[in-house]
């Protein structure tokens, strides 16, 4: 950036993504059309389950561990994209202080129609 004729540097750091649920998926790597086995973005969950049960303690949740297993295994072919819900690894999650899965819900669709199942931190 130039300011007052003289180059300078600026460093910025992405603290969270909002985007609704189709935009959110497509950049964090997940399938678009909400149709696989695991489509949510913080659990394993199946669209069946979502609607029997309503806290998170009743989900086991995505990690960063469990995510890069799930990428492998639709990159060796093991497992298919509709199974794990996930297509590719973010460049998001290249970052230092950013993870797709640190990243707040989607106001719209999973707050204010109350879709989600995982509890913010206060």
């Amino acid at each position: 950036m130039t300011i007052s004729d003289e180059v300078q540097t600026v460093k910025g750091v992405l603290i969270d993504f909002a985007g609704d649920n189709l935009a959110r998926h497509q950049i964090f790597g997940y399938l678009q059309s909400f149709h696989a086995t695991n489509f949510c973005e913080w659990c394993m969950t199946d669209q069946e389950l979502m609607q029997e049960k309503f806290h998170e303690s009743d989900f086991d949740l995505r990690t960063q561990s469990s995510l890069l297993s799930d990428m492998q295994a639709v990159k060796d072919g093991i497992l298919g994209f509709h199974e794990t819900g996930v297509r590719e690894y973010p460049i998001l999650n290249s970052l230092t202080y950013f993870h797709t899965l640190n990243s707040e819900p989607e106001v719209m669709h999973d707050i204010l129609r109350n879709e989600t199942n995982v509890q913010l931190p206060k």
